[in-house]
């Protein structure tokens, strides 16, 4: 019954990890998912050993879960990196392109202006799990708008 228990305890906390996996970058998600599988593999084995091999399948399958999630995370930030990352300071955009970044109509205000940047990057910026690239074009944006370059 304790190994009924502790496999549940344990899959709950598989699935709770794999969920924070879902929102985080594969930078930081590649060593928890090793230490994971690792951890979880390693009771597997354990369980084997010590008679109680229909309790190791939840750990196997939870290594399972989190191989196949990570795999889907990368191909996602794969595809959503795909595209060459510009240094900043040779990239020029028009003030066409700016508006349509910060979903601005032409003509918007220097506080439309800041108030879309602001919105922007409160979800693109890389430590809120957008990437570099995203940052830099919205900063771009904004720069090319209010004349700071």
């Amino acid at each position: 019954m304790n190994y009924i228990l502790i496999g549940l305890a344990l899959i709950t906390v598989v699935l709770l990890a794999v969920r924070w996996l879902a929102t985080t970058t594969p930078e930081k998600a590649f060593p928890v998912l090793v230490s994971l599988a690792i951890g979880l593999v390693g009771l597997a084995v354990y369980m084997a050993l010590v008679g109680r091999l229909a309790a190791a399948i939840p750990f196997v399958m939870g290594a399972w879960v989190a191989y196949n999630r990570f795999r889907r995370i990368q191909q996602a930030w794969r595809q959503a990196t795909g595209k060459p990352k510009p240094a900043a300071s040779d990239s020029h955009i028009g003030r066409d392109e700016a508006y349509e970044i910060l979903g601005l109509k032409p003509g918007a205000s220097p506080t439309e202006i800041n108030a879309a940047y602001k919105n922007l990057m409160q979800k693109l910026h890389p430590d809120k799990e957008g990437t570099e690239y995203l940052a830099q074009k919205v900063n771009l944006a904004r720069d090319t708008l209010l004349d700071k370059k």
